[in-house]
């Protein structure tokens, strides 16, 4: 450009959809929850976490 500007910064931002679902279980027990979710029909890998951090200490 004419004042030859260049930029400092480039970002990249990446939207994910969220769905919230609770999911409550004694600590030290496994929960198993299947989830279907509508849309397409690939499989998809899920993160599950906790609100509370410190009661897994």
């Amino acid at each position: 450009d004419r004042w030859l500007a260049t930029p400092i910064q480039i970002w990249q931002v990446y939207l994910h959809s969220l769905q919230r679902v609770d999911v409550s279980c004694v600590t030290g027990q496994r929960t198993r929850l299947s989830l279907v979710l509508r849309g397409t029909q690939t499989v998809r890998r899920v993160q599950a976490f906790t609100s509370h951090p410190q009661e897994l200490k």
